[in-house]
């Protein structure tokens, strides 16, 4: 082949490649653009989905505002009721004794879970001291209705076998005690506090004019008196604290300073 025409041939090949990748390039286009379009429409769609899903849940909260706003308020308003009006007072043994409310109206409640309870059968206005004993068997608390009087309720798990108040005569027949309750009765202000075998409680008693206090130890089953403190002349709420099953802390002013620790079974003999 001439050079000349090797030269044409050169130029005519430059010239169909040069063809060739523009033609490829605008194939690339051609393809490319529908990709690309078809994004900004998915993207589109999105967007008005999110408006329209807005729009909607923006009208049904409306609706349910006007329609169960009412409801919402009275459920609110009970569950701060309830978180302000319950309370737990004490926990033995796996049941728990609690302040609460029960059909609208607040009780004393022995409480084993959250569905198992029983209500007990006092009236709460009434009541100013109440303890579960550690075995969690017995109830007491002091009743201030009519005559100030000593109330024991009798459980067996959560079912109430029976219940009892007594006055202090009605707590011995020894003669002794009987002289020392004579022209008294249970102190208003006192907490009536268990041993910790459940077997004795303590608390104290006034003269009528409640100006001296006294404290007593019963025996619980039966109710029994076995020991009257003496005379103590201050007038102040009084403690008393089992340190052991027959130990216990007496305080004799209301401050719980001059305090003194009481053998139980020592003081019994001697008095015997």
């Amino acid at each position: 082949m001439k050079k000349k025409d090797q030269d044409v041939e050169l130029k005519f090949n430059d010239a169909y490649d040069d063809n060739a990748e523009n033609v490829s390039n605008k194939k690339e286009q051609v393809i490319l653009s529908p990709d690309i379009n078809n994004k900004k429409t998915a993207f589109s769609g999105i967007v008005v989905f999110i408006i329209i899903f807005s729009f909607i849940a923006l009208i049904v909260s409306t609706i349910s505002y006007f329609i169960g706003g009412s409801n919402n308020n009275s459920f609110k308003s009970f569950q701060r009721k309830i978180n302000t009006d319950n309370k737990i007072i004490s926990v033995q043994n796996g049941y728990a004794l609690t302040q609460e409310l029960v059909i609208e109206k607040q009780k004393f409640v022995i409480r084993k879970s959250n569905n198992e309870f029983t209500a007990l059968p006092i009236n709460i206005s009434s009541v100013s001291e109440i303890s579960l004993s550690p075995d969690s068997s017995k109830v007491a608390y002091i009743n201030l209705e009519n005559t100030i009087s000593l109330g024991i309720i009798v459980l067996k798990g959560l079912q109430v076998k029976g219940f009892v108040n007594y006055n202090l005569d009605m707590m011995t027949d020894k003669e002794p005690f009987q002289l020392a309750f004579a022209g008294k009765s249970i102190c208003p202000w006192t907490q009536v506090n268990w041993s910790s075998n459940s077997d004795r409680f303590a608390f104290f008693f006034c003269d009528d004019s409640n100006e001296s206090s006294y404290l007593a130890i019963v025996n619980s089953n039966p109710i029994d008196v076995i020991w009257v403190g003496k005379k103590n002349s201050q007038l102040t709420k009084r403690f008393v604290e089992w340190l052991d099953i027959n130990r216990i802390l007496v305080s004799h002013n209301g401050l719980q300073i001059n305090t003194e620790i009481l053998n139980i079974d020592d003081i019994i003999k001697e008095n015997n």
